[in-house]
């Protein structure tokens, strides 16, 4: 695989760093889908641990929400909630998108 997992962190909080928050500029397509697609490439990696795996599942998260696909962002956001339960960021978009179906 091409992706790192001694660097999965900074590499995805990197990711996260490019959805913009400003309702009124959405984050372009084509970086939602190579957020989506490299948080995959991490989330299946081996060598991955829960909460690296968990990060990856938000990231994938945000992007299929940027992308429009509400019913993946809660999939995936859920399975970060899932893989580390102690993270308030992850329930809470776990709420947010379970309110906006």
């Amino acid at each position: 695989a091409w992706v790192k997992v001694a660097q999965a962190e900074d590499m995805l909080l990197a990711l996260q760093d490019r959805f913009s928050l400003d309702p009124n500029k959405p984050t372009p397509v084509d970086v939602a889908t190579g957020a989506r697609d490299t948080a995959l490439a991490y989330f299946n990696a081996s060598g991955m641990d829960a909460k690296n795996q968990a990060l990856a599942a938000y990231v994938l998260a945000n992007a299929y929400t940027a992308l429009g696909s509400k019913t993946d962002a809660l999939r995936w956001a859920r399975q970060a909630a899932t893989l580390d339960p102690g993270s308030r960021a992850y329930q809470a978009l776990v709420t947010q998108l379970s309110g906006n179906q």
